[in-house]
């Protein structure tokens, strides 16, 4: 799995601020194996922008994620565990909290 520069093959991540900033770009193409998990996919992207881990990763470990962030698909919570296709686009926003 390899980050892909300049194209649009495999899974398609968009970040919304505050993350498009910390990474400095606001899509992100990486190359995907089948059946690679939402996990997986974003393990390879902190490796390629490590200034995203401390954001979706706060503990320092893979049980910590999303840490505030929501992933989506088409609009659609993803899990950790879920699966991801070669052509999906994946959203990231910050997660709203309040009280």
């Amino acid at each position: 799995m390899g980050i892909v520069k300049g194209s649009d093959a495999g899974v398609r991540i968009v970040l919304y601020p505050p993350y498009s900033t910390i990474a400095g770009r606001k899509e992100v193409f990486l190359e995907v194996s089948d059946r690679a998990t939402v996990l997986e996919v974003f393990k390879r992207l902190v490796q390629e922008y490590p200034a995203l881990s401390q954001h979706f990763f706060p503990g320092g470990s893979e049980y910590d994620f999303p840490g505030y962030a929501s992933i989506l698909r088409s609009g659609k919570p993803l899990k950790a565990e879920d699966v991801l296709k070669y052509d999906d686009v994946i959203e990231v926003i910050a997660a709203l909290t309040g009280g």
